[in-house]
């Protein structure tokens, strides 16, 4: 099948998604273009170390499934913001390394 459409990963998506948001703010506060280039450059790597795909199978009581869940679900959460709060320390890093950088040429 020749026709087959490929759509990018959610990781892709993702990724694409930060990469506007940091684009457009690094615009925003006139950021030069080596220090946008090299801040996505770098944030690109840092992203991708920090994805995690697990797949968690179990069998448990039905009795306990609805709080199992909810546990995950919590879990999960705050999983996310944790990871987005490193991403975003990272981010500010990146952005004056790249700008010490830029002033020492």
């Amino acid at each position: 099948m020749d026709n087959i459409l490929k759509f990018p990963s959610k990781d892709i998506r993702d990724w694409e998604k930060i990469k506007t948001i940091i684009k457009e703010s690094l615009e925003h506060a006139n950021a030069t273009k080596y220090v946008t280039e090299t801040v996505l450059e770098r944030m690109k790597d840092v992203f991708d170390e920090f994805q995690f795909n697990y797949q968690i199978s179990f069998k448990c009581p039905l009795e306990y499934q609805e709080e199992l869940n909810s546990n995950l679900a919590a879990f999960m959460k705050e999983l996310h913001a944790h990871t987005s709060e490193l991403l975003f320390s990272r981010l500010i890093l990146e952005i004056k390394l790249a700008n010490l950088e830029e002033s020492r040429k």
